[in-house]
């Protein structure tokens, strides 16, 4: 029996496939020809604890410039290879997920690699979602925020996804958060050069410093 979902903590999590960090993102940190498009990743996750490679959908020549084809198997492409470093089974319900998709991640998208006007809060309560997933979703992504933390990011973001369900004013939202952040981008730079994704967190000064393929994100507030 599935949990209940990790965001709305009422329905049950029988979503597939969720992206701990949004799939454009990581589109632009591991695309192996600097195209940004999905189903084109090579990433390599190293850490103290485990080292995986997640190829995607890359074709099968590119998958022989990379390993040894003696040990490319069929099984171990699909066992190993396949399995999506940055996404999980079961965390989140359907209704979550599709909400995630429409009120955040599509219109951040679209402002980030489209120049599209967007709502002001839209980005402050992306990032408060991209953190929040990280940090409570599993240990590995080299951080975890105090448990204190998550709880105030997950209600930040679970009321906001309630409220423009319901067709309020999210904007009156921002004044009863505690959230700054930066963002500084080196545009096209994961286009010609390896992106990577790495964070720390500070507790002493409540910083959390991210760099994400073109971004660079530092956020410090829920203090």
């Amino acid at each position: 029996m599935c949990a209940d979902c990790l965001i709305c903590n009422n329905r049950k999590a029988t979503q597939t496939n969720s992206h701990i960090i949004p799939s454009f993102l990581v589109a632009m940190v591991s695309s192996y020809d600097g195209s940004y498009k999905r189903g084109k990743g090579l990433m390599f996750t190293i850490s103290s604890f485990q080292e995986k490679t997640y190829t995607g959908a890359l074709p099968d020549t590119k998958l022989e410039e990379i390993f040894d084809t003696d040990n490319l198997t069929d099984k171990r492409i699909k066992n190993e290879l396949s399995d999506n470093t940055v996404a999980k089974d079961y965390i989140f319900c359907p209704e979550c997920e599709r909400n995630l998709s429409r009120y955040l991640e599509t219109p951040y998208a679209e402002s980030l690699c489209r120049d599209k006007k967007i709502d002001y809060d839209i980005p402050v309560f992306f990032w408060i979602s991209v953190i929040w997933r990280m940090s409570s979703c599993g240990n590995y992504y080299g951080f975890k925020l105090p448990d204190e933390i998550n709880d105030k990011l997950h209600d930040n973001l679970k009321q906001y996804l309630q409220m423009k369900e319901e067709g309020q004013d999210t904007s009156l939202l921002l004044r009863d958060i505690n959230f700054q952040y930066k963002i500084l981008q080196c545009k096209d730079f994961c286009k010609s050069n390896a992106g990577y994704i790495y964070c720390q967190y500070n507790e002493r000064d409540s910083l959390l410093v991210m760099s994400m393929g073109d971004l660079c994100v530092c956020e410090q507030g829920q203090s």
